[in-house]
């Protein structure tokens, strides 16, 4: 009834007609799309107790890539101003990702990059309280991926499906129909193209809203979204361990972000706390033999404790500051010194203690005098000795005995040790090959002295990997455990020799373990099979499933 017992008028039972087909509509699109993963529908207004306002909905429509790569290529214009001021013109940044070049027309920028997964088509519809008896619904369409022209080609079709459905509710047949069309309809196979706001002229459609109005947060959101998507895609399934070989869920795993390398929780714990323990941060890397992408420091972080985390950072600081051809050591706090700019000086001033010295020798600086040997230093105490006071010969005789000591200290190291042919640090062998790493990050011949890669200079010139061409080294110390183990075995089983061989990389004798061929070296962690001899390079399992050689035999 109207108000005052009037009867309602045709319009009235029209328009009370329609919200009821509103509220079912709404109340059908809540219970399909709403409780997913992720807020498909948002209801960001409704109509009141009085019906007055309208129904305004925010529908994410998720767009269906089959996980297949998509190529994503940008088109900037060359800024006209910049090439006439400087006479050429710098690429825009939008990110590492992306390298831009020049069009063949000069008046272009041209780039890509690659997604796995696309952001949501946004979808924002009104309905008029003249829907759907009378009216389709007010809509609006945006996307980051799109172009204007491209969504004014889609707010067409959904005017068309609308005519073919006229006077029934149809938001539903036009999410379903974007859900399932969009590739199809705008011919897009395996390129997206993305360009900023206002490259397109003939669009007229004040429906297509456009989201690309800054080129970088565009590709920003492109990359972020699909990263993410790829590693809940990641965390739905299980997968090997690269280390232990386990299968486990997704989630117990962590993922390399520039390789994409997964291992389990406990193994890439484990491998940090191995080298923030033994100080070999610099070689914190991706644990596969033929990658050599960096720990990301957020897993550092996530699988350390805070005062590991915290040696982790203080040690990462140290060795970056150490591979600084520029920085030197300060011999008295040992606090990092920047040396001055004329090398001739061979001067570090260090701003802590204020201590000024000569860079090669450590002692206080000396310009324009040369450097003193422990020998030199020697000679002119003992020179000093016959006519000093009984004070300053006590003084002399402790400084002959340091210097005396640091004499046989350096004769010893000299034995013992090789220098690093480039931060020139001593370096001592206990074991292993005869492939050095210095905590600089460069590696050397520990025979030869030479600056090598890999393993190539041991298998074309004289120089042996194994420790049999070693020159003299220090006293023998404690063997590895997996060596102490081989020998127990054969000790309790001396047929235990058939499962006993080397490692091709490096030599170093493996135990078979049971009736698993796969076996891991525990001298240089590389992996090999125990039938042909030969290393495993990529999955093991492949090896295995792709040669005459049997896993388990």
């Amino acid at each position: 009834m109207a108000e005052g017992g009037a009867t309602p008028t045709f319009k009235e039972e029209c328009f009370n007609s329609n919200l009821e087909e509103q509220n079912d509509e709404v109340l059908a699109l809540q219970s399909i799309y709403e409780g997913g993963e992720f807020e498909r529908l948002k209801v960001l207004s409704s109509p009141s107790e009085e019906k007055e306002g309208f129904y305004t909905l925010h529908v994410s429509i998720p767009i269906a890539t089959d996980g297949q790569k998509l190529k994503v290529d940008i088109l900037m214009p060359v800024k006209l101003k910049e090439t006439a001021s400087s006479g050429q013109a710098s690429p825009p940044e939008v990110g590492k990702c992306v390298n831009f070049m020049r069009s063949d027309s000069g008046q272009r920028w041209a780039g890509s990059f690659n997604v796995k997964y696309l952001p949501p088509l946004s979808l924002q519809v009104v309905l008029p309280a003249t829907y759907p008896s009378q009216s389709s619904p007010v809509f609006t369409l945006s996307c980051v991926w799109l172009t204007a022209n491209q969504l004014a080609a889609l707010c067409g079709q959904l005017d068309v499906l609308w005519q073919e459905t006229e006077n029934l509710p149809v938001i539903f047949t036009w999410v379903d129909w974007l859900e399932n069309n969009i590739f199809s309809h705008l011919g897009i196979h395996d390129t997206v193209l993305l360009m900023p706001v206002g490259e397109e002229e003939d669009q007229q459609d004040h429906r297509a809203l456009p989201d690309c109005t800054d080129l970088g947060q565009a590709v920003s959101t492109l990359l972020q979204f699909s990263q993410v998507q790829t590693d809940v895609e990641f965390y739905r399934s299980n997968h090997e361990c690269h280390v232990c070989y386990e299968e486990l869920p997704g989630n117990q795993f962590y993922r390399m972000k520039d390789c994409e390398h997964h291992y389990c929780r406990e193994c890439i714990t484990a491998y940090c706390e191995h080298h923030v323990t033994m100080g070999t941060v610099e070689n914190l890397r991706c644990p596969d033999t033929d990658c050599d992408a960096f720990v990301p420091p957020n897993i550092v972080q996530s699988v350390l404790p805070a005062d590991e985390f915290d040696r982790w950072e203080r040690l990462m600081l140290q060795k970056t500051l150490e591979r600084m051809s520029d920085v030197e050591w300060c011999p008295r706090c040992n606090n990092p010194v920047i040396r001055e700019e004329e090398d001739h000086l061979n001067l570090g001033h260090c701003t802590t203690c204020f201590f000024s010295f000569c860079t090669l020798c450590r002692d206080p600086w000396h310009q324009g005098e040369p450097c003193q040997t422990a020998e030199d230093k020697l000679n002119a105490a003992e020179k000093k000795a016959p006519n000093a006071s009984e004070a300053d010969r006590k003084r002399l005789e402790a400084i002959k005995k340091k210097l005396a000591e640091e004499m046989k200290t350096k004769l010893e190291m000299s034995k013992k040790s090789r220098q690093c042919p480039v931060c020139k640090v001593p370096i001592e062998k206990i074991a292993g090959c005869n492939k050095m790493t210095c905590r600089c990050g460069k590696s050397f011949c520990w025979l030869c002295g030479k600056l090598i890669a890999g393993y190539d200079h041991f298998y074309s010139g004289r120089c042996g990997l194994s420790d049999t061409q070693m020159m003299p080294l220090a006293p023998a110390r404690e063997l590895p455990d997996a060596v102490l183990l081989i020998e127990a075995t054969l000790q309790v089983d001396p047929d235990a020799r058939k499962r006993v061989c080397a490692c091709p990389t490096c030599g170093q004798r493996n135990l078979k373990n049971n009736r698993n061929n796969h076996i891991k070296c525990w001298g240089c962690k590389s992996n090999f099979c125990f039938l042909c001899r030969k290393r495993i390079v990529g999955s093991v399992t492949s090896h295995f499933t792709s040669s005459v050689c049997e896993q388990h035999s």
